[in-house]
């Protein structure tokens, strides 16, 4: 026989399914932040090579 009661039984569920739901919404969360994260350093790299091309361009024109 179990010693279990369904009353412990449910509350264990509960707190399993509260546990879930939390975990699922932190991994929601940093799925979030690495997407806009990967978004910026794009167009971070964007704008450094684009600042570069001028400078290249700028030196090899003799203009600003």
């Amino acid at each position: 026989m179990s010693s279990v009661t369904v009353d412990q039984h449910t509350e264990g569920r509960k707190s399993f399914e509260k546990s879930m739901k939390a975990l699922e919404s932190q991994l929601i969360n940093a799925g979030a932040d690495a997407a806009v994260g990967s978004k910026i350093r794009l167009a971070y790299s964007r704008g450094i090579k684009a600042m570069a091309q001028k400078l290249e361009n700028s030196a090899r024109t003799g203009k600003e």
